[in-house]
């Protein structure tokens, strides 16, 4: 289960820009709760920045990781072979950080 919180530390005042990593947080939020909003509330962030965060992480990678429906979204085939990697980064963090 990921932690919830809000990520707004996270966000470059200067520029407005997302750090790469909540990107990814909000593409694993997504994911676990099906719905950008359900996501976006959870991360207490709004609705559209993190859409904003998904849809530039799509732009980012070139490729579609969610298949949008009018009530949820589901991985796309890419999105599944992504969602191992980023759940791999995030333990590899979580190791680092307790080994230290």
């Amino acid at each position: 289960m990921l932690s919830s919180g809000n990520v707004s530390e996270s966000v470059d005042l200067e520029t407005g820009r997302q750090c790469y990593a909540v990107r990814l947080r909000c593409f694993l939020f997504v994911e676990q709760d099906g719905s950008i909003g359900r996501a976006a509330d959870e991360m207490g962030i709004t609705q559209p920045t993190a859409s904003h965060a998904i849809g530039q992480l799509e732009k980012q990678l070139g490729a579609i990781l969610f298949i949008r429906h009018a009530d949820g979204t589901t991985l796309s085939h890419t999105g599944e072979l992504f969602a191992v990697r980023v759940r791999r980064f995030f333990d590899c963090l979580r190791v680092g950080f307790k080994s230290n």
